[in-house]
């Protein structure tokens, strides 16, 4: 995935037990959407999905130094 992202509309999703799912589509170079997502750890402070979005950011800007951008 050698794309970029932009800060943009991120899906959360409660998944129950205060545990959030975070989803982002990533659109590569060659023009195919990935859909990237991570689960943020349980906690009782949550209440929007921060941890879950702060993991899934993480990993988006993780995958764009592995592609060397």
């Amino acid at each position: 995935m050698a794309g970029q992202w932009h800060r943009g509309q991120i899906a959360h999703h409660y998944l129950g037990d205060e545990v959030w799912l975070a989803r982002y589509g990533f659109r590569d170079d060659d023009g195919v959407t990935h859909r990237v997502q991570r689960i943020g750890p349980a906690d009782e402070h949550d209440k929007h999905g921060r941890l879950a979005d702060e993991a899934l950011i993480a990993n988006l800007e993780k995958l764009l130094v592995l592609a060397g951008q």
